[in-house]
């Protein structure tokens, strides 16, 4: 081999290496980001309980259907402690802290607080799922929109589970990206309620 074709070979190797080492970063990144990225819009980072800078004007604006296909306008949770649930039926999170929800709901029936759970999914996949699961609170569907409406109210990761604590007076004094637990919900919807009590003195 002269010194013509070894300089030439060199560099036509080296390409090929280039070529797989980008077609291997390719697949790692299809097989590695995509699915991180799916997972953190159901699991919403997971983050930390934050007062939220969103309003509630717009929710109150809308109305939805609930499971039967009848309109509910969100105006009438004015004046009452309200929980907001973001969630769809695809979202393990999301899933997973329902028993939850409707333990509390239970709980705190007798002091004024109304839980509500705004679905951004189907009407086929929200029916099937309450099918299968028991969910005593209510129910309506935002369809795709929900996480639009949910950022209105803080949400700005646009992930899901979201839950928001909003008072007598229609201000927000709670939320959570990402699944809550029982405990962290009842300290929220206690301290609301406190005020309350406070505020009437």
């Amino acid at each position: 081999m002269n010194e013509g074709n070894v300089a030439v070979a060199l560099p036509r190797r080296w390409l090929c290496v280039a070529a797989s080492l980008r077609d291997m970063l390719r697949r790692a990144v299809r097989r590695t980001w995509v699915p991180m990225f799916v997972a953190l819009m159901c699991i919403g980072l997971q983050a930390n309980p934050a007062n939220a800078a969103g309003s509630t004007a717009a929710l109150y604006e809308t109305t939805l259907k609930d499971t039967s296909g009848k309109p509910f306008d969100l105006s009438r949770l004015r004046g009452k402690t309200t929980v907001v649930n973001f969630w769809a039926s695809w979202c393990g999170p999301c899933v997973r802290e329902m028993p939850e929800l409707a333990v509390l709901n239970d709980r705190y029936a007798g002091k004024k607080v109304a839980f509500v759970g705004i679905a951004a999914d189907s009407d086929a996949n929200v029916k099937r799922f309450l099918g299968n699961v028991r969910v005593d609170y209510l129910i309506l569907n935002a369809g795709f929109e929900g996480v639009e409406l949910s950022t209105k109210l803080g949400n700005t990761v646009h992930g899901l589970p979201f839950t928001v604590v909003i008072d007598e007076d229609g201000q927000i004094s709670y939320t959570k990206l990402g699944a809550i637990s029982s405990p962290e919900l009842a300290k929220a919807l206690d301290s609301s309620i406190a005020r309350r009590k406070d505020a009437r003195r």
